[in-house]
C-alpha cells in the first residue's frame, strides 16, 4: 500500500478492467471478430435454442476432464521410468499395496515436476476478459478457446472501487460500454464484442498441467494468482490428494475454500 493507504496492485487491476477489448483486438492478442458473414444458420438456431433453455450462467469455474482418471494411476507412469517391468506389471503391484502406502507414495512423488506434468485438466472458466488476455499473454495453459464476448455475464465492481466510493461512476462506464454494444448488435453484431471492457466476464476453455496451476498460483500476477487458487479449489473433487499435497505446501492458503 502507499502512504494514502491504497494498494497500488488493487487499483491497477481494477482501472485495467476499464480498457476497451478493441485495444487488445487490433493488436492481435485476442480475436473477437468474427470475419465469416455466412455462418450455418442451423447452427446458429441450435445456440438460440440451448441459450433459451439453459441461460443461466452456471458455475465460475467447471472440470470438464481430468487426467489420470484416478490420482493414484500417475504412480505406474513414473514407476515405470526408473524400472525394467512392464507397465502391466507396475500396475498391478501398485495395486496391491494398500491406499494408505499409496497416498504416501504419490505425495512424496508429487514434489517431482515430470509427475505433476502427468495430471492434466481441462476446465470452463468464466471469468473477467482480462484474466483470459494475461492466460495467453503468459502462455501458461494450452489449447484456449473462447466464446464470442458478450454484456450477458456482467462484471464485478472492485472493493477499491466500492470503498472510495466510487462504483457508480465505476458502473456508468460499463453502462455506456453497454450502451454502444447494443447500437452495434442491431446492425454489426460481427463487431459489438469491440464496444466490451476487460472487466466484462466470458466464458472459456483452457487445459492446464499441474505444473501450470502453481506457476499461476506462485505468479506475481493477481489475476492469475486468482484464477490459480480457483481452479486448485475446482479439482479437489477429482484429485483430493493433489489438492491436499498443494494446498499445504503453497504459501497462499488464506483463498482456499471448504
Amino acid at each position: 500500500m502507499d502512504r494514502l493507504g491504497v494498494d497500488s496492485n488493487e487499483a491497477k487491476l481494477a482501472f485495467e478492467n476499464l480498457e476497451p477489448l478493441a485495444d487488445y483486438e487490433a493488436a492481435g492478442a485476442l480475436q473477437v471478430v468474427d470475419g465469416d458473414s455466412d455462418k450455418d444458420n442451423s447452427t446458429l438456431k441450435l445456440a438460440d435454442e440451448l441459450a433459451a433453455a439453459y441461460g443461466d450462467i452456471g458455475e465460475e469455474a467447471e472440470v470438464i476432464r481430468a487426467w489420470p482418471r484416478q490420482e493414484f494411476d500417475a504412480l505406474a507412469d513414473i514407476v515405470f521410468d526408473v524400472t525394467d517391468s512392464s507397465y502391466r506389471e507396475v500396475k498391478t503391484a501398485i495395486d496391491k499395496i494398500s491406499y494408505l502406502q499409496k497416498a504416501k507414495l504419490l505425495s512424496q512423488q508429487l514434489k517431482n515436476s515430470q509427475l505433476q506434468r502427468k495430471f492434466e485438466y481441462r476446465l470452463e472458466l468464466l471469468t473477467d476478459l482480462g484474466t483470459l488476455l494475461k492466460v495467453r499473454e503468459k502462455d501458461l495453459a494450452r489449447d484456449i478457446s473462447w466464446q464470442t464476448p458478450t454484456p450477458r455475464y456482467g462484471y464485478d465492481i472492485p472493493k477499491i472501487i466500492e470503498a472510495s466510493g466510487l462504483a457508480e461512476e465505476y458502473s456508468q462506464i460499463f453502462d455506456r460500454s453497454l450502451e454502444l454494444y447494443s447500437l452495434l448488435d442491431i446492425k454489426y453484431p460481427n463487431i459489438a464484442p469491440l464496444a466490451l471492457l476487460c472487466g466484462h466476464k466470458c466464458r472459456w476453455q483452457l487445459t492446464i498441467s499441474l505444473n501450470g496451476i502453481v506457476e499461476l498460483i506462485e505468479s506475481k500476477d493477481e489475476r492469475l494468482d486468482l484464477l490459480g487458487q480457483k481452479i486448485l479449489n475446482t479439482i479437489k473433487t477429482y484429485h483430493p490428494l493433489v489438492f491436499e499435497f498443494l494446498s499445504s505446501s503453497l504459501d497462499k492458503n488464506r483463498w482456499l475454500t471448504d
